[in-house]
């Protein structure tokens, strides 16, 4: 169960942090390096913090999420909405990490 949003003083605007992860958006630059089409969606982990719920849960600096169950995950909003749908169940986290998909249990 990831916790509240909140934002981090940074000097990125479009950086923020989830229980643990900071997270920006997926650029064009990105999607390149990870062999992605260019209309793919997702959000990008810029950094985990150590001992972290989101730690043990398998994340990882450079993960790509890009959808939770059935839900495209296009920004944090979407991200935030998923994890309350299925607040009180495990949920799978697909994401691509270094152009490979891989799908992760989080509870």
């Amino acid at each position: 169960k990831l916790g509240r949003l909140s934002l981090l003083n940074s000097p990125m605007s479009d950086a923020r942090t989830f229980e643990g992860l900071l997270l920006e958006k997926l650029t064009q630059k990105e999607k390149k390096a990870n062999r992605l089409d260019s209309d793919t969606q997702g959000i990008v982990v810029a950094k985990v913090q150590p001992d972290s719920k989101a730690q043990s849960d398998g994340f990882l600096r450079g993960d790509i999420i890009m959808q939770v169950e059935d839900i495209v995950i296009g920004d944090l909003n979407d991200l935030k909405r998923a994890y309350r749908m299925y607040k009180k169940r495990a949920k799978r986290v697909y994401i691509t990490r270094g152009g490979y998909m891989k799908i992760l249990v989080v509870k």
